[in-house]
C-alpha cells in the first residue's frame, strides 16, 4: 500500500511539475511572440500614421 500511494504522489507531482513547466514556456513563447511583432506593427503604424498627418498638412 505505502508503494502505490507513494507511485500516486509521484505521479500527481510530476503531473503538476509538467503542466507547470507547459504554462510557462507558452508564456515565454507569447510573450515573446508579443515582443518581435508589436514593435515593427507599432513602428510601421506610427509611420503610416504620422506621413498622413504630415501629406494632409502639406
Amino acid at each position: 500500500m505505502k508503494s502505490e500511494k507513494r507511485f500516486l504522489f509521484s505521479e500527481v507531482c510530476f503531473f503538476i511539475l509538467f503542466v507547470l513547466v507547459a504554462l510557462l514556456l507558452i508564456g515565454s513563447l507569447v510573450a515573446v511572440l508579443l515582443i518581435v511583432f508589436s514593435k515593427p506593427l507599432v513602428e510601421n503604424w506610427n509611420c503610416k500614421f504620422f506621413s498622413k498627418r504630415n501629406s494632409r498638412a502639406d
